[in-house]
């Protein structure tokens, strides 16, 4: 088993199984990993995403009930064992771009293969710096 948090989230065994994580788990294990990255400010939202997190707050105001935060930033795609993974992110100003997004990339890389992944798609699109 390989542990990807420090609160005991595993890709197989014990808490995920041994079936592939569902498209939220890869979501929020992609998010956590690129989040883990050197260089990494934090992810960037679509505005698609900004606009239904507004919206789902705005619900939960109403009624009472919150939505929890998306992992804004990171998009997946999953079709079997193939997953196709967009990341926007932004990094911090003294970083290399390139050095960031290949660790990005090759991070999410291993932890989607780690999943059972056969077939893995990553792009990481570095958005600004800020930090």
């Amino acid at each position: 088993m390989t542990s990807v948090s420090g609160d005991g989230m595993y890709l197989q065994g014990t808490v995920l199984g041994d079936d592939l994580p569902d498209r939220d788990q890869v979501r929020r294990l992609v998010a956590e990993r690129v989040r883990s990255t050197p260089g990494v400010a934090r992810l960037e939202p679509s505005l698609q995403q900004s606009l239904s997190k507004i919206a789902g707050r705005a619900s939960g105001l109403l009624t009472g009930r919150q939505r929890p935060d998306s992992d804004g930033g990171v998009h997946v795609t999953l079709d079997g064992t193939t997953a196709h993974i967009k990341i926007d992110l932004v990094i911090r100003p003294d970083e290399s771009i390139i050095r960031v997004g290949d660790e990005a990339r090759a991070g999410v890389w291993n932890l989607l293969r780690e999943a059972g992944f056969d077939v893995v798609k990553v792009d990481v699109a570095v958005l600004g710096l800020d930090g």
